[in-house]
């Protein structure tokens, strides 16, 4: 496979990626609107920090691309490890985001009551087909490139299956049995 051919893939998995996240973004902004679940909001978050991860992700691969010169004589590569550090980075950062709420609602003074959970399970549900059939395709072109980025990003994402699947416990626990803090355990 040459050089050209795997930049091209690398480039289709991180733009799926940034396209992913965008619908996702949008979904969840939704799904917060109808719901007010914080196990939503908390998947939310992820899903705007996995946008500005994504559009890293794009920048260093289309910087890494680029051919040996005079400052880089083998090359930019160096960039999608930068890039795979932040993804990291990221990823720490937002569970601390996420703890933080949690524990404030948790603590806070009024009981929050959850509405139209069908409507955020549905939501969760669509989320998890798309990050399922993008991880699909980005451990495709990671397997058969080597990209660090895009690996870091399926990876990613894969985590990310874990707190959408919480989001709809939460809401069917909320929604069926009135369990409405388990909202905010889930979200942790």
């Amino acid at each position: 496979m040459t050089a050209k051919t795997h930049h091209r893939l690398d480039l289709s998995a991180v733009l799926a990626s940034v396209i992913v996240a965008l619908v996702l973004v949008a979904l969840k902004l939704w799904a917060l609107a109808v719901t007010g679940s914080l196990a939503v909001a908390a998947s939310l978050a992820d899903s705007g920090l996995d946008l500005m991860v994504a559009i890293a992700g794009l920048a260093a691969i289309v910087y890494a691309a680029r051919p040996p010169d005079e400052d880089h004589s083998f090359g930019h590569t160096s960039a999608e490890d930068l890039a795979a550090l932040g993804q990291a980075v990221f990823m720490a950062a937002s569970a601390c985001v996420i703890i933080w709420a949690a524990v404030r609602r948790l603590t806070g003074d009024e009981p929050v009551t959850l509405t139209a959970e069908g409507r955020g399970i549905a939501a969760m549900i669509v989320s998890i087909v798309l990050m399922l059939a993008l991880v699909a395709w980005q451990h495709r072109v990671a397997r058969q490139t080597g990209s660090r980025v895009v690996a870091a990003n399926s990876m990613h994402y894969l985590g990310d299956l874990f707190p959408n699947i919480g989001a709809i416990l939460s809401l069917a626990a909320s929604g069926r049995l009135g369990m409405h803090q388990i909202d905010s355990e889930c979200a942790m």
